[in-house]
C-alpha cells in the first residue's frame, strides 16, 4: 500500500511559492517544490511525489526526514564533497610560480613536467601539469613564450 505523507509543513503555501520563484539552484528548487506540492495538497503519497519530481521514494523520505529534523535550513543545505587532495603541495606551487614568473621560464608543458620531476621528484601526467598551470595558476604558457620571443628581437 502506498505511503501517505504525514508531515507538518511550517511555511505557508504563499511563502513556499515565493521561495520556489526566487530559487535558482535546481536541487534546492526541487526540495522546495516537494514541500509546496505537499502543502497545497496536490500530492499526498511519496511514490507519486517521487515520480512527479523525478527522484526515488527513498530520496523523498530522506528530504522529508531532513526537513522534520532541521527545518528548511537543513533541507536546503547541500553538501559538496571535498574532492581529491591536490597533487601540488604548497612548496611545489610556490616554486613553480616563482619559476613561471622568472625571466627564464618554460617553453613547453613537457619542460614543466621535467622540472617537477627533477626538482621535486614529482612525476605527473602531461594533462595534469597542463590543467594545473593553465587553469589553476591561470598561466598561459603560449602567451608567455610569444612575449619572451618578441622581447629578444
Amino acid at each position: 500500500m502506498p505511503k501517505k505523507i504525514d508531515i507538518q509543513i511550517k511555511e505557508s503555501k504563499a511563502k513556499l511559492a515565493e521561495l520556489l520563484k526566487d530559487e535558482w539552484d535546481k536541487k534546492r528548487s526541487h526540495r522546495i517544490e516537494m514541500l509546496y506540492l505537499i502543502k497545497s495538497g496536490e500530492e499526498n503519497y511519496k511514490r507519486n511525489l517521487a515520480d512527479r519530481l523525478g527522484y526515488s521514494r527513498t530520496t523523498i523520505d530522506e528530504w522529508l526526514k531532513r526537513y522534520e529534523e532541521g527545518g528548511m535550513k537543513s533541507l536546503l543545505s547541500i553538501s559538496k564533497s571535498p574532492g581529491a587532495p591536490t597533487k601540488f603541495p604548497k612548496n611545489v606551487r610556490q616554486g613553480l610560480l616563482k619559476k613561471l614568473n622568472s625571466k627564464h621560464s618554460f617553453r613547453t608543458y613537457v619542460d614543466i613536467q621535467r622540472y617537477l620531476k627533477d626538482k621535486y621528484d614529482l612525476e605527473l601526467p602531461y594533462s595534469t601539469v597542463h590543467d594545473y598551470v593553465r587553469y589553476q595558476l591561470n598561466f598561459d604558457l603560449k602567451a608567455n613564450v610569444k612575449q619572451v620571443a618578441a622581447g629578444s628581437r
